[in-house]
Order: structure tokens, then C-alpha cells, then sequence
């Protein structure tokens, strides 16, 4: 019943002085922040993208440079680059599940400090000082791109934004709503509003997301996942 007054009022507000001003200064600021709102998300989800690749080159060329290495060290080499790349396929098959991540994370960072300490124990031997010191710079950027990757997982949009977005839709929508008339070509357009904003906040939200949802990094991370062809 108050609810009802209350909207008869703005109602009668609308037809007597107008909206117009007001649903233009709104929609203006809702395109804005929306468009703002969208670059953010798809630069983050292009960064993650070109970030597993770029991971992915930095194993690849460590694991090719291992054939430099000579027998007596090769095998236990290809068995700990192995390991790596099974603990960085399951950082990603970890999901949204936080312990499963932290898991992945830690094994990745147990077997890349051995990777380590065999080329810098093969480093003392004047013979191998040559690949060693080509082998240690892959390593090292190997190691590094995987805190950047995992650092960038977490960069999200901030919940303050989503929540001013949240907001100015449900205004928006609302004194569309009460300045529209009764017509049919009205009522049509305000349909067509309410499913292009909801449609523009479900991308937003689900490139904000890349491990669920419909946009994934799943042909990315197929990327990694073909690394394990090069122990065969």
C-alpha cells in the first residue's frame, strides 16, 4: 500500500515535470560504467591468456635445453621438468578450490627448487658452465611467470564497482519503467533494455571468472597440457 503511494508519486512527478534529464544522465553514467567495466574484465582475461602461453614457452625452451646436459644428469632432469608440468597442469584443473590450489602451488614450487639446485650443482663443474649458464635464465623466468600467473588469477574487479554497477542498472531500469507510456512499441523496447543490460552484466561476470562459467582457458591451457608430448 506505501509502496504503491510512493510510485503513484514519482509517477505523477514524471508526468508533470519529466524524467527526461534525469534518465539521460542516468543511462550516460550506466554506458560508462558498464564500457569501463567491460575493458577492465577482457584486458584481464586477454593477460591471463597470453600469460599461459607465455608460461608455456618459458617450460618449453627449459625442457629442450636439458638435451644439452649430459647423461649422467639428463634423466633426473626430464623426471623433475615432468613433475613441474604435472603440477602446473593441476594449478589449473584445481578450479575455483582454494586448498587444491594452494596444493599445486606448493608442489610446483618443491620441484622447481630442486630443478634448481641440480643446475646450480652443475654449474661448479667448469665443463658444463656453457648451457648452464642458458639453462639457468630459462629456469628463472620459468619459476617467475608462475607467481605472475597466479598473481593475476587474483585480479579481480573490485566489489565496489559491481555494486555501483548493480545499482544504476536497478535505477535505471526503475524510472524507465515510470516515464515509459503504456504502448506496446514502448513496453518492447524497455524488454529489449532489460535483456542487453543483463546480457552486458552476465559477460562482465563471467570474464571476471575464467576457471567457470562459459568463457574458460581451457584452449590455453591445452597449451601446457601438450608439454607432456615432449617426455615421450
Amino acid at each position: 500500500m506505501w509502496l504503491g503511494s510512493k510510485l503513484q508519486g514519482i509517477k505523477y512527478l514524471s508526468d508533470k515535470e519529466g524524467f527526461g534529464p534525469i534518465e539521460s544522465s542516468l543511462l550516460g553514467l550506466l554506458a560508462l560504467i558498464l564500457a569501463f567495466t567491460f575493458s577492465a574484465t577482457y584486458s584481464r582475461y586477454d593477460e591471463r591468456r597470453k600469460i599461459i602461453v607465455e608460461e608455456t614457452n618459458d617450460i618449453g625452451t627449459a625442457i629442450l635445453r636439458i638435451e644439452m646436459y649430459p647423461d649422467s644428469i639428463k634423466p633426473y632432469l626430464r623426471k623433475d621438468f615432468k613433475e613441474y608440468v604435472e603440477a602446473r597442469i593441476d594449478y589449473y584443473k584445481a578450479g575455483t578450490d582454494d586448498l587444491l590450489i594452494q596444493t599445486a602451488i606448493n608442489k610446483s614450487e618443491l620441484v622447481s627448487k630442486m630443478i634448481w639446485k641440480r643446475i646450480t650443482d652443475a654449474s661448479k663443474n667448469s665443463n658444463s658452465l656453457i648451457f648452464t649458464s642458458q639453462m639457468i635464465p630459462a629456469v628463472n623466468n620459468m619459476i617467475d611467470i608462475a607467481t605472475s600467473r597466479d598473481e593475476l588469477r587474483q585480479a579481480r574487479v573490485p566489489s565496489s564497482i559491481k555494486w555501483v554497477l548493480l545499482i544504476l542498472i536497478l535505477t535505471s531500469s526503475l524510472i524507465i519503467g515510470i516515464n515509459s507510456g503504456p504502448f506496446i512499441k514502448k513496453g518492447l523496447i524497455k524488454i529489449g533494455f532489460a535483456v542487453m543490460i543483463c546480457l552486458s552484466s552476465f559477460l562482465i561476470l563471467d570474464l571476471d571468472k575464467p576457471r567457470t562459467g562459459l568463457i574458460t582457458m581451457e584452449n590455453a591451457e591445452r597449451k601446457i597440457d601438450d608439454l607432456l608430448k615432449m617426455f615421450d
